[in-house]
């Protein structure tokens, strides 16, 4: 035994094991097994214990260990836990008591800030929840689903499709554009703006788009909802619109167009083989025509330039003018306004109309 300048002691033991004390007369030494032992500036324990594995206190006097499988344990300054279990699965929390984890088929999961849950299920499928507790997925066909800070679902369903609602439960995406168009298209919200060209073979959309544009069309389209504008160049084989769009424009038109609700304008360039309304029209403008136009309600106006073959209206539109007209033209109702125009030249050519 010695003690040096400082006073401090040092020594080796009768088994040659050395102790000694450093200047904050901290112990240090290996006890009879070999296994070392000290404190450190804050009496703080470090060792090893007879099976090796190390244990320690830090600074804040946190528990660091191995355990007799050799699975790591510790806990941090926030006194949190973080260890591994018997079949090797990490579990810890973080400063905010969060737990994370893997559990027996070693599927990640995990709780953040606000204990909200991350985590892939049995299937290896992700789902999450962000900061406002709002759900994020994956589901068993491996297909996106999530919702935003609003609690807004955003997704792609099995065939890769965009699905997204706003704040006002609004579908949105915001462009859509296909370009010769897949086989077939369901969109369930409301895209900003729909671009297809030489369009899919069929298309359901759910929802209000801002803007639909079709150029060569596909087959076939369905619109639930309420677009503002839809323009249609060279038009698919067959439109129905359950809604109220703003506007409807048809050039060279699809084969037959089945509109329910009440359009405020539809403009038909070159027309489609048939259209049926169901609604109150602001403005119908037909140029060269489809074939049958068939109108339920009471459109303020309806202009028809080289018309269809026939035209069937029941309701009272506020004024007809007829260009041209139609072959046929059958109103139930009582117009404020016919186009002598149009008349004179039906009974020109020995054409019927029946009003």
């Amino acid at each position: 035994m010695s003690r040096d300048s400082k006073y401090v002691w040092r020594s080796k033991d009768s088994k040659s094991v050395w102790s000694p004390r450093d200047s904050y007369n901290v112990w240090r030494s290996k006890n009879s097994k070999n296994v070392w032992r000290s404190r450190d500036s804050k009496y703080l324990w470090r060792c090893k214990d007879s099976q090796s594995v190390w244990r320690s206190r830090d600074s804040n006097n946190v528990w660091r260990s191995k355990d007799s499988k050799n699975v790591w344990r510790s806990r941090d300054s926030n006194n949190v836990l973080r260890s591994k279990d018997g079949k090797n699965v990490w579990r810890s929390r973080d400063s905010n008591n969060v737990l994370r984890s893997k559990d027996s088929k070693n599927d990640w999961r995990t709780r953040d800030s606000k204990y909200v849950l991350r985590c892939k299920d049995s299937k290896n499928v992700w789902r999450s929840r962000d900061s406002n507790n709002v759900l994020r997925s994956k589901d068993s066909k491996n297909d996106w689903r999530s919702s935003d800070s609003k609690n807004v679902w955003r997704s792609k369903d099995s065939k890769n499709v965009w699905r997204s609602r706003d704040s006002n439960n609004v579908w949105r995406s915001k462009v859509v554009r296909m370009y010769g168009g897949p086989e077939a298209v369901t969109m369930y919200g409301v895209p900003k703006i729909v671009r297809m060209y030489g369009g899919p073979g069929t298309v359901t959309m759910y929802g209000v788009p801002k803007t639909v544009r079709m150029y060569g069309g596909p087959g076939t389209v369905t619109m639930y909802g309420v677009a503002k504008t839809v323009r249609m160049y060279g038009g698919p084989g067959t439109v129905t619109m359950y809604g109220v769009p703003k506007t409807v424009r048809m050039y060279g038109g699809p084969g037959t167009v089945t509109m329910y609700g009440v359009p405020k304008t539809v403009r038909m360039y070159g027309g489609p083989g048939t259209v049926t309304m169901y609604g109150v029209a602001q403005t119908v403008r037909i140029y060269g025509g489809p074939g049958t136009v068939t109108m339920y309600g009471v459109a303020k106006t309806v202009r028809m330039y080289g018309g269809p073959e026939t035209v069937t209206m029941y309701g009272v539109p506020k004024t007809v003018r007829m260009y041209r007209g139609p072959g046929t033209v059958t109103m139930y109702g009582v117009p404020e306004v016919q186009s002598l125009q149009g008349y004179r030249k039906l009974l020109y050519d020995k054409q019927a109309i029946h009003c």
